[in-house]
């Protein structure tokens, strides 16, 4: 556990192979996040007030998948600098921020809705 708080730990530039428990938990997460952007695919087919939230969901999980695999192989194949285990919290930092900007847009949503509502009831009174 002070192996975390090194910065030697972090910005070694062969650091080895990861540990077993790490490496299922990567493979987990990767495949996790191929589940999800499979899953928005098609829901952002069916179009409506959700499909930009769907859209998002998708980029966000497909780009983060394919970096998974990415650190995943360099530090299988034991490239130097490229399998440093800073890359892995450069990506943790990435997926927390873009999380967040998921979820404030998820937050926003209630109110096109309304804004929605209310133009399908004004166009209701128009002649077409």
């Amino acid at each position: 556990m002070n192996n975390l708080f090194s910065p030697i730990f972090w910005f070694d530039q062969r650091p080895g192979e990861l540990i077993s428990l790490f490496k299922t938990t990567l493979l987990i997460t990767i495949a996790l996040f191929a589940v999800a952007a499979i899953a928005s695919f098609l829901a952002k087919k069916k179009g409506g007030i959700y499909a930009r939230l769907w859209e998002r969901i998708f980029n966000f999980s497909s780009t983060n998948g394919v970096i998974g695999l990415f650190l995943f192989f360099f530090n299988r194949e034991l490239i130097p600098v490229l399998s440093s285990r800073f890359w892995f919290l450069f990506w943790l930092i990435g997926i927390v921020i873009w999380a967040i900007f998921i979820v404030r847009h998820t937050m926003s949503i209630p109110e096109k809705k309304k804004e929605f509502e209310k133009k399908k009831e004004f166009e209701k009174y128009i002649p077409k």
